[in-house]
């Protein structure tokens, strides 16, 4: 599976690359008012509005640094909803192999959903970031209040 690899207090992680609409430099962000720290606003792609999650915020609550390497990537999101990933070091496509030998489990149970797999393949570990998992049930509604609506 190829897979975008980004860093996070130099640890590696990342996710497939077939959830990636494009990957654009970081712009300027719209805040939010009331939104969590880690949605540090929104930005207009193509015509759309773009809420976008800072993944170093969210994990280890401090803001993606502004450097060359961090970027949004634009990512499909519960299907046909845009959602901005702030990452930092995005630098390289890694094609990870998913068989279960090379992916363990990271052996210490936490509350971070997102947070999947670890990948022994490549010289350092790679864990994998579920997409869907990114944004919590609250915020999700705050964000795409349709998908709530459309639920039975």
């Amino acid at each position: 599976m190829l897979c975008l690899q980004f860093s996070i207090n130099s640890n590696f992680y990342g996710f497939e690359v077939g959830r990636i609409i494009e990957i654009v430099p970081k712009v300027p962000l719209r805040k939010i008012l009331g939104a969590p720290d880690y949605i540090p606003g929104n930005f207009n792609y193509r015509s759309r509005l773009v809420p976008v999650v800072d993944l170093t915020m969210l994990a280890v609550k401090r803001e993606t640094e502004n450097i060359l390497s961090s970027r949004i990537a634009v990512v499909r999101y519960m299907e046909k909803h845009y959602l901005g990933l702030l990452i930092e070091n995005a630098t390289e496509i890694l094609n990870i192999n998913t068989d279960d030998e090379t992916l363990q489990p990271s052996g210490i149970k936490t509350d971070i959903p997102y947070m999947e797999k670890i990948s022994t393949e490549n010289k350092e570990m790679f864990q994998f970031i579920n997409i869907e998992k990114i944004l919590g049930e609250e915020v999700r509604k705050i964000i795409f209040p349709e998908i709530e609506e459309k639920a039975p």
